[in-house]
């Protein structure tokens, strides 16, 4: 090692001069709690010729946070920065640094040498025992939607190694972490990408709160971690609080159990059986709902632009059943060679609803992709909507269904 002091207006380069120096050492790895140091106390006389000599002994725990490494905690909490934490060991106010609680003969001791009136030296001191804390963790609610704000909050007066500023550590395999777990998987992630900080609430609180978006992942766990260097027993554990990312199940409608039959321009008869030569065409329109409270945005879309989405419309003609359209693209779409209709994103009916609807056209020739069918009387139509996250976090698929219909008509005079 090697010793360096401030240059002097009186020192030369061959005279050798006496250095007094303490020494602190810790434990090499951390496999027990050695730890020798002095700390110099410089006590001061309260006022003239009082007698009565003051000075002021705090102390702070290690934990297994270090700046030393990329992910673990990112402050300097354990043995490798030390020295970070030994600039208080001289003058009026020193701070003893530890690696655990101490009693009896390991407790913190202030010592000095009484000389009485005749001239005997005795060493005089007081001790006081050191404790350990032990932390709690807690996320601030047991359910959340995609993209609320999560808080967590960790109360551990160990933390707080600087009671003149706030305290921050950051996520890391040794200090705290939050995953997030799908349902019926054991496939765990980070519902953040980067790093993220908590931050001491006051200079000396002990208290440390952080947010976080909760992401996209309905149906699963998430679980808060919190990695205890030292409980007040003095053992390392680990402390846990859960929730979990609120799903509801979906459901999709049609606006009503009967459509009328469509019909093609001119297919109007007169008593005889005449056409009548009207060119309307007899168009049905369909009304498709859907209520899912896991969408809260103005419209609903199940897939991006430019693919089709997962909503499906299909004819049922006995044994046969034709997809004739599809919904909850970004874009909607006509139809084209073998692809259906697009009819594009579900728009909601009145805000904060989470309710969605949107409409199709059905008509006498209905394009179904390879060929084009022809609803009759007796036919269903039915839709179709996959929920990827129902109030079990699994996915289910839920349906209605009509029916077309021809109704017998009646004329009176």
């Amino acid at each position: 090692f090697k010793i360096t002091h401030a240059a002097g207006d009186h020192l030369t380069a061959t005279e050798d001069y006496a250095i007094a120096a303490d020494f602190c050492n810790f434990d090499q790895n951390n496999g027990s709690l050695t730890h020798n140091c002095i700390y110099r106390l410089a006590a001061e006389e309260t006022g003239e010729n009082t007698g009565v000599f003051e000075g002021t002994v705090s102390y702070i725990m290690l934990n297994n946070s270090t700046a030393g490494g990329s992910i673990s905690g990112e402050h300097d909490g354990n043995d490798h920065e030390v020295e970070s934490h030994l600039s208080a060991i001289s003058g009026d106010a020193v701070t003893v640094v530890l690696m655990d609680s101490g009693s009896g003969t390991d407790s913190i001791r202030v010592v000095y040498n009484d000389t009485d009136a005749l001239q005997v030296a005795t060493k005089r001191g007081a001790q006081l025992d050191t404790v350990t804390h032990t932390g709690t963790v807690d996320l601030d609610a047991g359910s959340y939607g995609a993209a609320d704000m999560a808080t967590i909050t960790i109360v551990d007066a160990d933390l707080n190694q600087d009671s003149s500023v706030r305290d921050t550590y950051q996520n890391s395999s040794t200090t705290f972490g939050v995953t997030i777990t799908k349902s019926g998987s054991t496939t765990s992630t980070e519902p953040f990408s980067g790093t993220m900080t908590i931050i001491e609430t006051e200079a000396d609180s002990g208290i440390f709160v952080g947010t976080f978006l909760v992401p996209d992942r309905k149906g699963s766990d998430m679980e808060l971690t919190y990695y205890e260097s030292k409980d007040a027993g003095g053992s390392a554990v680990s402390y846990y609080d859960t929730a979990t990312i609120q799903s509801n199940s979906g459901s999709i409608s049609l606006d009503r159990s009967v459509y009328p039959v469509p019909f093609i321009a001119a297919d109007l008869r007169e008593g005889n059986n005449d056409k009548t030569g009207q060119d309307e065409a007899g168009k049905v329109v369909a009304w498709i709902t859907v209520e899912d409270s896991d969408f809260t945005g103005d419209t609903l879309t199940t897939t991006t632009s430019g693919k089709a989405g997962s909503i499906l419309v299909k004819l049922i003609e006995g044994s046969d059943t034709t997809k004739i359209a599809t919904a909850g693209s970004a874009t909607a779409n006509a139809a084209s060679g073998s692809t259906v209709e697009e009819l594009g994103p579900l728009s909601e009916i009145e805000m904060g609803t989470s309710v969605y609807e949107v409409s199709m056209t059905i008509q006498y020739d209905q394009d179904g992709g390879a060929s084009n069918v022809t609803p009759t009387s007796g036919d269903i139509l039915q839709v179709e909507y996959v929920d990827t996250a129902n109030d079990a976090g699994g996915t289910s698929t839920s349906y209605d269904s009509s029916t077309f219909d021809l109704r017998t008509g009646s004329l009176s005079v």
